[in-house]
């Protein structure tokens, strides 16, 4: 559960860091806020989601091995 955890905090700052969005003019090759090339940022973008997928994927399936993990304990008192 340690683990859940702290990879929901990585989710979350990951998602907290990633652009989506930005602004390129026309006439121009860096886009505006990141004054980055439109290919580099492109490639950071697309690189940064896929890590957002990675660790979402992660967090499911720990999430499901503990509700498992959950359902078949049994306590006895």
């Amino acid at each position: 559960m340690d683990e859940r955890d702290l990879l929901a905090k990585k989710i979350t700052d990951k998602i907290g860091k990633i652009s989506f969005v930005d602004v390129i003019r026309p006439n121009e090759e860096n886009v505006f806020n990141l004054r980055q090339e439109k290919g580099k940022y492109i490639a950071k973008v697309k690189s940064g989601y896929q890590q957002f997928q990675d660790m979402n994927t992660l967090f499911q399936k720990l999430d499901e091995a503990i509700l498992v993990s959950n359902a078949l304990t049994y306590v006895e008192v």
